[in-house]
């Protein structure tokens, strides 16, 4: 499955205004999405983001993103969620985070991520990885994987889910909270639609 960007009439794609209703309805999906995933009220309202990040390869979609602000992310484990739709297919993910020492800004001791790409109601495939050791100020900006479980591989193979993800996920294990969880959410789009890295 191969998904862009909707480009405008004449423009390449990248990342274009989208109409109000189709925010509105991303939104809508993303609220939804992270309370069938089991977040609660309070960890969704107020914390909520919408706009583009990038899968792996640098190429842009449109996401809605739940987390906390950077001073809750250091101050006691947290969780958050992503929603991307893709034609008729949407990757879902719940991130869970343990931070590290309170004096190394975006430190992580742990981030667990769950990901699954829905299509038409089904989960297709679906992964969770934990990330360890993510700090700040350390000569090597470097994360490690402790484990990668593949759930249900879909149309790939898991070796390729396995490999992206443990290229990807320790490369972008490192900011405040909306941008772990955004980029997490793209290595889950890496990963679960194309598994190719």
């Amino acid at each position: 499955m191969t998904c862009m960007i909707a480009p405008l009439p004449g423009g390449t794609p990248g990342i274009f205004p989208i109409p109000y209703d189709l925010m509105m309805n991303l939104r809508g999906d993303g609220i939804n999405v992270a309370k069938s995933l089991g977040l609660r009220a309070d960890e969704i309202d107020d914390k909520e983001f919408i706009g583009a990040a990038t899968r792996a390869d640098g190429s842009p979609f449109y996401i809605w993103i739940t987390a906390p602000d950077l001073q809750t992310g250091q101050d006691k484990p947290w969780r958050g969620a992503f929603f991307a739709p893709f034609g008729v297919g949407e990757i879902q993910g719940l991130l869970e985070a343990v931070p590290g020492d309170k004096k190394d800004t975006f430190a992580i001791s742990a981030l667990d991520v769950t990901a699954k790409l829905v299509v038409e109601g089904n989960t297709e495939a679906e992964a969770s990885w934990q990330v360890i050791g993510s700090q700040h100020s350390r000569p090597n900006k470097a994360a490690l994987i402790r484990g990668i479980k593949v759930i249900n591989s879909g149309p790939h193979d898991s070796d390729d889910i396995r490999r992206c993800i443990a290229l990807h996920a320790p490369q972008v294990a490192l900011g405040e909270p909306r941008a772990l969880v955004s980029m997490q959410c793209g290595v889950a789009v890496s990963a679960l639609i194309e598994a190719i890295c």
